[in-house]
């Protein structure tokens, strides 16, 4: 059989399952779009869940008149969907950083093509999560250091 005719296909597959990860990540992505916009939309038709919510509140407030927490509104959720939008893109840019000069370049499978584009990307969103898990773990403990809450078991 022809080399070249086996190198496209190999390509073919790499790219066939680069883009059926990103696919699998836009539709989880898109989840996540319409939930929020149909959670947003029956919050605001169901007024039950918002007089309940309201007397919860008042209590909850009446309880415990000596702290002045705010506490987070429906309208604060905007945040979370503006950072997973960024944390998306970023996800993106380190597959497009690190997935061939790096992950599959150096991935021990050699003979399956097709398994080692699977592998690489494995590792590659693991590489990802990693980074991921480290950052925030520093970026919380910065936070919550310059608090009260942390104990000092924790190096509050």
């Amino acid at each position: 059989m022809d080399k070249s005719g086996d190198s496209k296909n190999t390509s073919k597959n790499k790219e066939e399952i680069l883009e059926s990860s990103r696919l699998d990540y836009f539709w989880g992505f898109m989840f996540v779009i319409f939930a929020v916009v149909f959670g947003i939309a029956g919050s605001k038709l169901n007024d039950d869940v918002a007089t309940m919510h309201s007397l919860y509140k008042a209590e909850f407030e009446q309880a415990n008149q000596s702290t002045s927490y705010d506490w987070p509104r429906f309208s604060d959720f905007w945040i979370s969907c503006v950072v997973g939008v960024i944390e998306y893109w970023l996800l993106e840019a380190y597959i497009i950083l690190t997935y061939k000069p790096f992950y599959y370049r150096f991935c021990r499978e050699q003979k399956d093509d097709n398994m080692r584009c699977r592998k690489a990307l494995k590792a590659t969103h693991r590489g990802f999560a990693f980074w991921y898990s480290l950052f925030i773990s520093i970026w919380g403990y910065m936070l919550l250091s310059q608090t009260d809450f942390l104990p000092p078991m924790m190096l509050g």
